[in-house]
Parts: structure tokens; C-alpha cells; sequence
């Protein structure tokens, strides 16, 4: 039936391949089968046409995907106030005559991108610009290297976002999430004065006399005013003393009085919060040994046990250490 056939050509849909633009064909065939009344022979007729189709180009957007990771989980884990590398990205364009601008940043922290090869200009602190066409741009693009460096002492889940923009400005933006892992860091300790072994810093105090020392502390940069802290007080040829509070335990050395009292020794180990140590450490007294002359050292050694509250030796836990350089000069002793 001709205007069966003649409804079903008016409805022929084409769909070019992908991405592909250019001059194509659509050739459409019909063979018509005629038979004679007075023979009964048949006789069979092809007709063809040819329509030219002229495949238009699209601008394409840019993409970014994971050489491993699926394209809607890529995702990064560091731990705290270690950089990463986030490797193994790829920047492709179909459009392989465009070139590509990539910027890259960060919620928190900072981000760097390297280029490593030619091909790939770095033209700011956090983006770059690659120029060429076809696989030498996207290979130069995807060997680059982004370095991200989460903020220090910080932990949680940051963005790190990647925008791919093409000649055409068509652009593709990327939001990967960089989960930092928490780890505990060391109990700081400061001294306000120029005590610090640091700075080679050493105190004077005559034979037999009491010094008294200021301007020592303690921080936590995890900022846990739950955390307990054991610090250790010592010296080498005298005693140490200080008016313990209350909140503070002595665990060891020390003598009489109990919590609240003048506690004295050659060693204090002491156990409490921050606030309630550094208030016990606001004047520490430190008395030399009875004719003792010679060079001494007030040593602090503090570190955190979380909430456990289990002493034990904290100088076998990596601890921080302040050493107070002392100094003690002779003086004239009646015969």
C-alpha cells in the first residue's frame, strides 16, 4: 500500500552519532514489485534517494572525572595538618580544538595546582591555563597535580571545587569533598619570660636563696576543656613547690597538705584540666639544694591522657618538655 509506505517515511527520525558534527547521508530505498494481469509475470523496480544532512557543531562543555573512582563519589581522606595530593583527576574536552581554563579552591585551607608538563601555563597561585588542541591538552591538564593543605589544627570535611571553563566560556564545576581525620595533638607550652631553652634563656638565683618563677602555661590546640593533662615539675638539685588547687591531683612526689596546700619535692607529677594546672603553675618556687652552687634546670613534661585519666609514665608518650635554665651562684658561708 503506497500510502502506507508513504506515512512511515514521513516519520523517520535521524540521530546523529555523539558529538559527531560534519556532512552526513540518509539514503532511503523502496523496491516496488509489479505483476502482469495477462502473464502473471513480476518485475521489481528499486527506488533510492539520497538526502545530504548537515551535522551542525555544539559547543560541549569541559569534563571532569576520576581515572578510578565512580564519577559521583570521588572523594579524598587526610588527617589532620597532612597535605594531599588529589591525584588522578581528568580534564577531557570533545571538543578538541578548544582550549581549557582550570581554577581550583578551597572552603578551607589552601589549594595548589602544578603543571608538569609543556602544554599547561600556571598563571596564579590557584589556577592554570592550558593551551593546545586535542590529546596534548588534556594529557598536559590531567597530569597536573592539585595539592590541597587542610587549616592547621582543624578536622572535619572540607570542599575542595574545581571549575573547567572551555573557549566557549561552557563550564563544568566539580565539588570533592576532602575528609580530614582528627588527631590528637601535643599539650604547648609556653613561658612568657626569657626561660625558654629555646632562646638559650638562663636564670640567675643565689646560693640558699628561693626563686620564684612566672609566666609558665599550658594550651591544647585540639581546644578540649575536658581533656585531663599530667604534667611532670622537676629540677636537679633542689626542690620544687608549688600552691596546688583543689581541682588538681598530685599523683606523685610531693608530701603533706594533700589538694589545696603547699605541695614540695624534688619531682611533682601532677593531674588535672588545663585551667586547673595552669593556675597552680602561675608561681612555681624553686629552693636549691642546702650550699648547692652550680648549673641547675627546672624541667616541665606534660601530656595529655585524654579522658582516660591514666597516669602511668608520661615520658614515654612523645611528651613536650620546657626546660627552665637556672644559674645558681656561690655565695660566702660563715666558717
Amino acid at each position: 500500500d503506497v500510502a502506507l509506505f508513504a506515512h512511515v517515511l514521513s516519520h523517520v527520525e535521524y540521530v546523529p552519532l555523539a558529538h559527531y558534527h560534519g556532512v552526513d547521508t540518509l539514503t532511503m530505498s523502496m523496491a516496488v514489485t509489479l505483476r502482469s494481469i495477462a502473464s502473471g509475470e513480476e518485475s521489481t523496480d528499486v527506488v533510492r534517494k539520497t538526502i545530504a544532512i548537515h551535522v551542525l557543531a555544539v559547543n560541549d562543555a569541559p569534563t571532569i572525572t576520576h581515572r578510578t573512582m565512580p564519577s559521583d563519589n570521588v572523594t579524598y581522606f587526610t588527617n589532620e595538618d597532612v597535605p594531599l595530593y588529589l591525584d588522578g583527576l581528568v580534564f577531557e574536552d570533545v571538543d578538541r580544538h578548544d582550549s581549557m581554563h582550570v581554577h581550583v579552591w578551597a572552603s578551607g585551607g589552601t589549594v595548589e595546582m602544578f603543571g608538569p608538563s609543556p602544554g599547561i601555563l600556571i598563571d596564579a597561585r590557584n589556577s592554570s591555563m592550558a593551551r593546545g588542541i586535542g590529546e596534548r591538552m588534556t594529557s598536559a591538564l590531567s597530569a597536573s597535580r592539585i595539592l590541597f593543605t587542610p587549616p592547621k589544627d582543624q578536622f572535619g570535611t572540607f570542599h575542595v571545587f574545581v571549575t573547567a571553563v572551555d573557549q566557549s566560556e561552557a563550564t563544568t564545576v566539580r565539588q570533592i569533598p576532602v575528609h580530614v581525620a582528627v588527631v590528637d595533638d601535643p599539650i604547648e607550652l609556653h613561658a612568657s619570660v626569657r626561660l625558654s631553652g629555646s632562646l638559650s634563656g638562663t636564670t640567675h638565683v643565689k646560693e640558699d636563696t628561693l626563686l620564684v618563677v612566672n609566666g609558665l602555661s599550658l594550651s591544647d590546640p585540639d581546644n578540649d576543656p575536658s581533656s585531663l593533662v599530667v604534667v611532670v615539675v622537676r629540677c636537679g638539685h633542689g626542690n620544687v613547690s608549688m600552691v596546688i588547687p583543689n581541682t588538681v591531683q598530685v599523683v606523685g612526689g610531693g608530701g603533706g597538705g594533700g589538694q589545696g596546700a603547699l605541695q614540695s619535692g624534688h619531682e611533682l607529677t601532677l593531674r588535672g584540666t588545663l585551667l586547673s594546672l595552669n593556675m597552680a603553675l602561675r608561681d612555681v618556687h624553686y629552693m636549691p639544694s642546702t650550699n648547692y652552687n652550680g648549673k641547675d634546670s627546672i624541667t616541665l613534661v606534660v601530656g595529655d591522657v585524654g579522658d582516660v585519666g591514666d597516669v602511668g609514665d608520661v615520658t614515654s608518650r612523645d611528651p613536650t618538655q620546657l626546660h627552665v635554665y637556672l644559674q645558681v651562684t656561690p655565695i660566702n658561708d660563715l666558717p
